[in-house]
């Protein structure tokens, strides 16, 4: 649930221990499913849950290593 919050207010570092970036780097392809859309449009419904995240979830994407993300 913090995610997002790390990631804008810490960086996208903050979000991958660096035994998790070693793996996922290390693959010949990694993909993965994202869960949630990127994007800084739309207002977030009044629920416990909002699958929405910050621009920055790009940058933490690509210092892992990611070629591809799904959104199911």
């Amino acid at each position: 649930r913090s995610i997002g919050y790390r990631l804008t207010e810490f960086g996208p570092e903050s979000v991958w221990d660096d035994d998790v970036l070693d793996i996922l780097r290390g693959a010949d392809v990694t993909i993965g499913n994202l869960e949630c859309a990127i994007s800084e449009l739309g207002t977030p419904q009044d629920k416990g849950y909002t699958f929405r995240a910050p621009l920055a979830a790009i940058d933490a994407l690509v210092l892992a290593g990611f070629d591809a993300v799904s959104l199911a």
